[in-house]
């Protein structure tokens, strides 16, 4: 079974497209400060089978937490002792895991109900052994746990539903023994009007080809929405969605499923609930929707898929994706009806407005009408007021215009004379600047001069120097040459002097080997000597012994072999003492020459260290010639650029003499320039100054005469003003009452536009709006469930770890 829900999940997957945006789940936990708490559930961790141990849901429920935990495929309830699965539950007040419902007679506990009664549900979705023949659901309806399932023929219930009295189990049917299990094999729904005492089957759906069925036809969810009950066959023959409505009595195809694939590929009934007026589905499909008339989808971002939803006691939806982020959704619901007393209160006050402004209106225009018969008078008399003073002013112009002309004349002529005298003495001073400037210009050249007879000088000591290091630096590597032969040569004798030394020693190891066998043989045969003359000394005391014993004479015989035998021993003790003290006479030549070798090695090395002194020194000089060329050399450009810069001085200071000859003779000339118009400019000041004489006895005549027009011109001003802002006040008060008039038409027409509106919001529904989180509440690195109570967001770890945890939850 589990295999066939992979399957499907991945068909499903692979034909949705999501769009998502996330953050490291390291990053977020530091960003939001939040610390985790975590439990160990004892009943779960000690199953068997990752799936097991895996906490699949949470379930908040009076304070508490439930959780699911169980593997009906592998069939963990029938195979523990004492058979079945605990309903268990942690009790955040104490911190402690406890058993509510203990064995229930259940291979896996994972979907948990509190329906509309208010107690929790739990459906038996696989029975273990040890269960009663009738599968149903655990309830603590009655103040008590029991198992229920009266008349519930089902080899699994997945999910249970309750509106009003009436009770609502989804399943599959089991088949009976003995009859064909292909024609038996069917989804139901049961259902109960008795609130839960007795069962009967409610809606059965299944393939019409018997070859079709493959024994997994089941209802997996059951959803309640606005009073009717809704659920959807997973079976072959892609059967509709069904809706249930106590008040017809009967089930129909749910209307306004816009999307046909709405509720498939959903295995567990965790995955469903009803959230704010739709039943939302949480499956390998995505986050969707439907409200009773048509269906939709929430895209979670960044391209994860929901794993798991819970409803918070907050009021808000919470969906684990696939990534174990934590998202949230609001709801928010805004009334569409508006009140038209408000926009008719406004319309009733624009219309009053509007009359009084009517009369103030007509006010305003009389008097407007007054104000501008007086401006025009007074615009006459100020007219003409005017046209006077433009006349006078005109003179008076005229006369300034002559006297400033006289002014500007005086002004230039006393500038040129000015002028002239500044050139002069300007000239003057130039022609000793330039004096001066030749002087110290010939001063410099004869500097400059001495200063590249020197830098000559220094070119040649530098080239000499230079000279004599080149021919040091020579002699220097001819002597080092000398002494590198020397080097070689002497090292050539302290090699060969060590190739003899080591001749010696191996002819001394080899003459000192000799020795030793030789002594090893004269040892030997010193002993057999010994043993020979113990011998002979027995067979004398023998022979004493024996003498009257004539038939001993063989004993004789063989004293006479043992003396004959002696000698020969004798003789060859001999030759081994000569072998010997030639050997030894070889051992003391052979150490005589290691010696000589080694004294001669002595010297050949005491004249390799010479040697190598020498030629160190050598080097050293060697080194110490170049290095002086080398600096010799540098000096040597040193003064040749030193020379160089001295010569393109002496050129520039030439150039510069000649400039500053040629700047005297200029400056000459101009200095008699400036003395002839200095005297021009005297004799044209003199004139200039008695025609300004002139100019200004006319300019006061006409200015007299101004200033009598401008006091009539004033006087009319006056006038003109005092009739302007009476007109200007006239026509403010007439303005003012028409903007109100316009104001009042406009807030008559707006008052009555949004009553008409407000009158046609009568009778809308309130308008819906669901958000998702911008970004995640919570990221949690691996997890399997969540739920939201009392502030805390409860999780679930990964697959295989029997571990609930909590954190605050971040708003």
């Amino acid at each position: 079974m589990s295999i066939l829900k992979n399957a499907a999940s991945l068909l499903c997957l692979a034909t949705v497209v999501s769009t998502v945006s996330t953050v490291h789940a390291d990053a977020a936990a530091a960003a939001t400060g939040a610390a985790s708490s975590c439990f160990a559930a004892p009943d779960a961790s000690a199953l068997g089978t990752a799936r097991g141990r895996t906490l699949s849901t949470l379930h908040h429920h009076d304070g508490k937490v439930f959780y699911g935990y169980g593997d009906y495929d592998a069939n963990t309830g029938s195979s523990s002792t004492p058979q079945g699965t605990n309903v268990s539950y942690f009790d955040p007040g104490t911190n402690e895991f406890t058993v509510a419902f203990p064995h229930f007679k259940s291979e896996e506990v994972n979907t948990f109900r509190t329906l509309s009664d208010g107690k929790l549900y739990v459906p038996n979705i696989d029975p273990s052994l040890g269960a009663r023949a009738t599968n149903g659901y655990a309830t603590d309806a009655d103040g008590q746990w029991a198992d229920i399932g009266e008349g519930i023929n089902s080899v699994h219930v997945f999910d249970v539903a309750r509106v009003g009295q009436e009770v609502f189990v989804a399943g599959a049917h089991q088949p009976v023994a003995g009859g064909d299990a292909r024609e038996q094999y069917r989804a139901v729904v049961w259902r109960s009007a008795d609130g839960g005492r007795t069962f009967t089957e409610s809606l059965v759906d299944t393939h019409a080809d018997v070859t079709m069925r493959d024994g997994f036809e089941r209802f997996y969810w059951l959803a309640v929405l606005d009073g009717k009950v809704y659920a959807r066959a997973d079976t072959n023959n892609s059967s509709p969605m069904m809706r249930f409505d106590p008040a017809a009595g009967g089930w129909e195809a749910a209307p306004g499923v816009t999307e046909p694939d709405f509720g498939r590929w959903i295995y567990d009934g965790h995955d469903v609930l009803t959230w704010k007026g739709r039943i939302w589905t949480a499956g390998s499909s995505g986050l969707r929707w439907y409200d009773g008339t048509t269906t939709g989808r929430v895209a979670l971002p960044r391209t994860a898929l929901p794993r798991n939803a819970a409803v918070g006691t907050d009021g808000h939806l919470y969906v684990l994706d696939t990534a174990s982020r934590v998202w949230r959704m609001t709801h928010t619901s805004v009334s569409q009806e508006i009140d038209p007393v408000p926009f008719r209160e406004a319309a009733a006050a624009a219309e009053t407005l509007l009359q009084e402004t009517g009369s103030a209106i007509a006010s305003a225009e009389a008097v407007d009408e007054a104000a501008r018969l007086a401006l025009g008078a007074s615009a006459d008399h100020h007219e003409s007021s005017l046209e006077a003073e433009v006349r006078a002013s005109s003179a008076l112009a005229e006369a300034r215009d002559a006297l400033e002309a006289a002014h500007e004349a005086l002004a230039a002529q006393r500038g040129a004379r000015t002028e002239a005298r500044t050139a002069l003495d300007v000239a003057d001073t130039r022609a000793v600047e330039a004096e001066a400037a030749v002087s110290s210009a010939e001063e410099k050249v004869s500097v400059l001069e001495r200063a590249h007879s020197g830098a000559r000088a220094t070119v040649e000591s530098a080239l000499s120097a230079l000279v004599a290091a080149s021919a040091a630096a020579v002699e220097a590597d001819e002597v080092e040459g000398d002494r590198t032969e020397r080097l070689r040569s002497a090292t050539s004798q302290r090699e060969a002097a060590s190739v003899a030394l080591l001749d010696a020693r191996a002819a001394r190891a080899a003459t000192q080997d000799r020795v030793t066998s030789l002594q090893r043989k004269s040892s030997a045969q010193a002993a057999k000597a010994k043993r020979v003359r113990a011998r002979i000394s027995w067979l004398r005391k023998s022979v004493a012994t024996a003498k009257s014993r004539a038939r001993r004479l063989s004993l004789r015989k063989r004293v006479a072999t043992q003396r004959r035998h002696l000698a020969r021993t004798t003789a060859a003790r001999a030759s081994t003492t000569r072998f010997l003290t030639v050997a030894r006479a070889d051992a003391r030549e052979a150490r005589s020459q290691e010696q000589a070798a080694v004294h001669h090695l002595s010297e050949r090395q005491r004249a390799v260290s010479e040697a190598t002194t020498d030629l160190t020194a050598a080097q050293g000089a060697a080194r110490a010639a170049t290095e002086a060329s080398l600096a010799a050399a540098a000096a040597h450009r040193v003064a040749q650029d030193e020379e160089h810069a001295v010569e393109v001085a002496l050129a520039a200071g030439r150039r510069v003499l000649h400039d500053a000859v040629a700047r005297s003779t200029a400056v000459r000339t101009v200095a008699t320039a400036a003395g002839t118009a200095l005297s021009t400019a005297e004799k044209e000041l003199s004139s200039s100054t008695a025609a300004a004489t002139r100019a200004e006895a006319d300019l006061v005549e006409r200015t007299s005469a101004a200033a009598a027009a401008s006091a009539a011109v004033e006087q009319a001003a006056v006038a003109l003003r005092d009739a302007t802002e009476a007109a200007a006040s006239a026509r403010a008060r007439a303005d003012e009452a028409a903007e109100k008039v316009r104001s009042a038409e406009a807030g008559l027409a707006v008052a009555r536009e949004r009553l008409a509106a407000a009158k046609a919001t009568a009778g809308r529904p309130p308008l819906t709006t669901y958000t998702l989180s911008s970004k995640a509440v919570a990221e949690l690195g691996n997890a399997s469930a969540v739920t939201v109570t009392d502030g805390r967001l409860w999780y679930s770890k990964g697959r295989g770890d029997a571990t609930l945890c909590f954190r605050p939850l971040t708003q």
